[in-house]
């Protein structure tokens, strides 16, 4: 499924997600100004990167309100920012429709008007440049990928047959082809648990003759994956539209994620009730030479297939997802061969021959839309160490929240004791500041 890299080396450096994301977080108060003034980005008062934030850049404030042209009262879409200034560490703006100066009055320019007050937690959003008439140049874009080093493992299995063996092939039942194929599937197997559980390591390993050299293990699938969803032994619709919103909002690189599973969660899925109005759960589609049970909605397509490997590895009541397509697969050596006559040993000669087989590969994920999906008490202990959202399937808001705790509702719910406040299913809730609030997908810009 993976895209294959070629790699002269068994170090490689790894484009995880592409150029600066286009927002970020006010992480404390920013108070109101009169008419004619400025507010001020810092890394004291604001998470994400600046360098989306250039002159002329206009920056959305979705949850504040903007005001109407001329009023100092009547509020009007979402409050808009333009950049008016940078520096390496402080961007300065002015409200594009903020309260104006006098009641009535349209200005023509900036100054005329006043900024809000934006509250602290509050998320804002890049928007387009805003140019004069003659006005051509802007800065450019940034692009600098946040990488990471990955390893290639080199992995290799070797059968030994005898001359005499070789001869008497038509008289025995089985032949040195049944035994490279033979190898062949337990090598296959063996990779295959090592995808989704190798550790990154680079370590010096003595050879034979004496001599140091480094070996490189390589970091599997499951210490990649950015997300957690801890669920019980019945799933519902409303898991698979909050793991769909998960996937495909908030910096998704693609709209379609594939989903390999455990026996038992496989089952598990099968047996979701089809809500009102849908007559159809699942389809079935074949990419890859693999048959999937496809789930389509709004947001994207998840592609669910049973993987046996998945059971041999204590996973059988869990699913791992991820954009497979859009991942890496690094690639030193691809299926390498060499028989050698062992007569020629100066070690042991024998009348035998050595077959070798090897490879040297890793498989690496990009993006932070990845999950790990599966009973909490077993995910929340496996020490996965990429996942950055831990999110737990409840019907209900717990009475006694952690901060930060994050949760799938299943069910719509009344909080009587806030109000009445509805809190609606299929909808990611976070725990912040003692008070429930959307999830939007990443926990710091």
């Amino acid at each position: 499924i993976t895209k294959t890299v070629p790699c002269n080396g068994y170090e490689k450096k790894h484009a995880r997600v592409g150029g600066e994301t286009l927002d970020g977080m006010v992480t404390a108060h920013i108070a109101n100004v009169e008419a004619g003034g400025t507010i001020k980005l810092t890394k004291s008062n604001f998470s994400g990167s600046m360098l989306p934030l250039y002159k002329g850049s206009t920056v959305i404030v979705p949850t504040v309100a903007g005001y109407a042209p001329g009023s100092k009262t009547k509020v009007k879409g979402r409050l808009h920012l333009l950049v008016v200034e940078k520096t390496k560490d402080e961007v300065t703006l002015q409200a594009l429709n903020g309260p104006a100066e006098t009641e009535g009055v349209v200005g023509e320019t900036l100054d005329t008007m006043g900024c809000p007050a934006i509250p602290a937690n509050t998320r804002i959003l890049c928007g387009s440049t805003i140019l004069s008439e003659s006005q051509m140049n802007v800065p450019p874009e940034n692009y600098q990928p946040r990488s990471e080093e990955v390893y290639l493992q080199k992995r290799a299995f070797s059968i030994i047959f005898t001359e005499e063996f070789e001869k008497i092939k038509k008289k025995a039942p089985h032949t040195v082809a049944d035994m490279k194929e033979d190898a062949l599937t337990k090598f296959l197997l063996r990779q295959e648990r090592s995808y989704l559980y190798g550790t990154k390591l680079k370590f010096l390993m003595e050879t034979k003759d004496g001599a140091q050299e480094y070996a490189y293990s390589a970091e599997g699938i499951i210490n990649q994956l950015t997300n957690s969803y801890g669920i019980g032994d019945t799933y519902t619709f409303s898991d698979l539209i909050a793991i769909a919103k998960l996937m495909f909002t908030d910096f998704a690189e693609s709209d379609e994620m594939y989903l390999f599973c455990g026996k038992n969660a496989i089952e598990r899925l099968m047996k979701i009730e089809l809500p009102k109005g849908r007559d159809v759960m699942f389809t079935t589609v074949k990419q890859f030479d693999i048959t999937f049970n496809q789930f389509k909605c709004s947001y994207g397509t998840l592609n669910f297939v049973w993987d046996s490997t998945l059971d041999f590895m204590d996973l059988e009541d869990c699913m791992i997802g991820a954009d497979f397509k859009g991942a890496r697969h690094y690639v030193k050596e691809k299926a390498k061969e060499k028989t050698n006559d062992l007569s020629k040993d100066a070690y042991d000669p024998r009348l035998a021959k050595r077959y070798m087989h090897w490879e040297a590969d890793c498989v690496a994920l990009r993006g932070y839309n990845s999950i790990l999906v599966g009973p909490e008490d077993k995910i929340s202990t496996m020490g996965t160490s990429g996942i950055a959202n831990n999110i737990i399937s409840l019907s209900k808001l717990p009475e006694t929240p952690r901060e930060g705790m994050i949760v799938s509702l299943t069910a719509d719910y009344i909080d009587v004791a806030n109000d009445n406040k509805k809190y609606e299913k299929e909808n990611l809730y976070i725990y912040k500041g003692g008070k429930w609030e959307i999830f939007s997908g990443q926990l710091v810009a």
